[in-house]
């Protein structure tokens, strides 16, 4: 319909990249199967990164009981707010009271991306003193019934726990760091080249946190020594079989957390050997520099099939001139335009989505289809706002015989809404 043949596709189509729902990555009447069968053999097919990175999250957390276990504790605030607009009232009360203001905690490590696990743990992290001070008011209300009493006591005695202040600190630094990843390959900008080297720069950070405190560890370990206390609330005395327990959870959190990301995000495929493409991967030495990453060019340049003749002498001279003088050939140029081209993520399709549910509300829900795919058309290719030409149009609008804001009113004066009787209660 849109003059795209399969003659077309089988020169220009060089991937497809989606998630690992059956319909698509299915062996015999998935979409990329079916991709290849009728476009092309030799079609690179991503799973996307993200969904990976994520994967790789719940490996970790599933793992790890602690993480667990932390896991559940959230979804259980979670529920405590989402199911009761009452105790959702009490909490901005109690923040009212304290001059904060409260955060919405929302779930972690569920199936959207790692952001929504960031800024819920974030929010837990800075609603901590009213959230104390909530459940220790519910904990002593005797209007309440003993079930909820005791299951406030509980959560708040959990809260104000060493430990848990700590797992808390080492969860919100490691979702930092994804969230930074994540949102990374979310870019229009993020390519094959540049994708490998941001994860590998994230396992690096991860791994260093099993010895090293990051931000959030610091700033409770250095208000704990201090005065006992975090962020104005009095914390409990950690025992030794504590401190143990958060050696362990230290450890196990994080190098099963690197692990599960530098398997599944390294694919030994074609984003990997794309990192040798990459300038700030290359070594320093120019002896070494000289031949680094001859057999990965090569290898892209056969599996993508890019038409730089069949002489791949000239293609390997070329990407030596980039290395040593910075001068891109034509040859060169084509490899790397088709390796940018490659689709590291899905996360162009959500934003499509995204807008779909902005223009389609339930108060826009008798929309024809033809106005919704103009509209998504803007919102997923058109430019920015402050970049649409306003007074042109509103010239055109007006020299075909429009009336513009400001004319006079013409025709028959509109009547006045009659009052209600029932209206007349609040006069």
């Amino acid at each position: 319909m849109h003059g795209i043949s399969e003659d077309v596709l089988r020169i220009r189509l060089i991937g497809f990249a989606t998630d690992g729902a059956a319909a698509m990555m299915g062996k015999y009447r998935g979409a990329a199967t079916l991709l290849r069968e009728k476009i092309n053999a030799n079609l690179t097919v991503i799973h996307c990164m993200n969904h990976k990175l994520e994967l790789a999250v719940h490996d970790a957390v599933k793992h790890s009981t602690e993480a667990s276990h932390f896991q559940m504790f959230i979804d259980s605030l979670y529920a405590f707010f989402s199911q009761s607009p009452k105790h959702l009232r009490e909490l901005e009360l109690t923040a009212s009271n304290l001059g904060t203001q409260v955060r919405r905690i929302g779930r972690v490590f569920d199936v959207r991306w790692l952001s929504s696990s960031c800024t819920s743990v974030t929010a837990l992290w800075e609603s901590y003193p009213t959230l104390v001070k909530l459940f220790g008011a519910l904990a002593e209300d005797s209007s309440r019934s003993s079930s909820e009493r005791a299951k406030c006591r509980g959560i708040h005695n959990k809260m104000t726990q060493w430990l848990f202040l700590l797992e808390m600190a080492l969860v919100k630094d490691a979702l930092e760091i994804l969230q930074a990843l994540s949102l990374f390959l979310q870019r229009r900008d993020a390519t094959a080249v540049t994708a490998n080297t941001e994860v590998d720069v994230a396992v690096k950070a991860l791994r260093s946190m099993r010895q090293i405190d990051g931000t959030s560890a610091k700033r409770l370990n250095g208000e704990y020594e201090s005065a006992k206390t975090f962020k104005g609330v009095n914390v409990s005395q950690p025992r030794d079989g504590d401190r143990r327990k958060a050696d362990v959870f230290r450890e196990r959190f994080f190098v099963t957390l690197a692990d599960n990301i530098q398997r599944r995000l390294d694919d030994n495929g074609i984003i990997s050997a794309s990192a040798a493409l990459n300038p700030s991967n290359w070594p320093s030495d120019e002896d070494e520099r000289i031949l680094y990453g001859d057999d990965k060019l090569l290898s892209i340049h056969k599996t993508l099939g890019v038409d730089t003749g069949a002489n791949t002498a000239l293609l390997l001279k070329e990407f030596h001139e980039l290395k040593c003088h910075g001068i891109t050939g034509d040859k060169m140029q084509k490899v790397l335009t088709a390796v940018s081209t490659l689709p590291v993520s899905t996360a162009e399709c959500e934003r499509g989505f995204s807008a779909m549910n902005r223009a389609l509300t339930d108060e826009r829900n008798r929309m024809q289809i033809c106005t919704l795919n103009a509209l998504l058309f803007l919102s997923v290719n058109g430019p920015e706002i402050t970049s649409f030409p306003a007074q042109m149009y509103a010239e055109m609008w007006i020299n075909e015989g429009r009336h513009a804001a400001d004319d006079a009113r013409t025709g028959k004066e509109k009547s006045l809404p009659k009052t209600r009787p029932q209206s007349e209660l609040f006069c």
